[in-house]
């Protein structure tokens, strides 16, 4: 699994934290989701690479503006292509 971090806005204190999850696990791919509400972030474990752009969208759908700050399945796939190399 990638471990990817996305920004997030909105999210004001941790009784918004259900919310967000829920909305993460909704879309297909998404295993496992963190939230940080004092750094804004969100961690998501999952297998495919366009899963935080997914995850991005969803969130932002949902009233919780956010970016993927980096995609943890970029290298992965960099291992995967080059040999065991990154």
């Amino acid at each position: 699994f990638a471990k990817s971090v996305l920004s997030i806005k909105g999210v004001c204190c941790k009784t918004e934290v259900p919310s967000v999850v829920s909305c993460c696990m909704q879309v297909k791919g998404v295993h496992r989701v963190e939230v940080s509400v004092l750094s804004q972030r969100v961690f998501v474990l999952h297998k495919d690479q366009d899963v935080p752009e997914r995850v991005a969208l969803a969130l932002s759908k949902s009233q919780f503006p956010s970016k993927v700050l980096r995609n943890g399945a970029d290298s992965i796939t960099a291992t995967t292509t080059n040999g065991g190399l990154v």
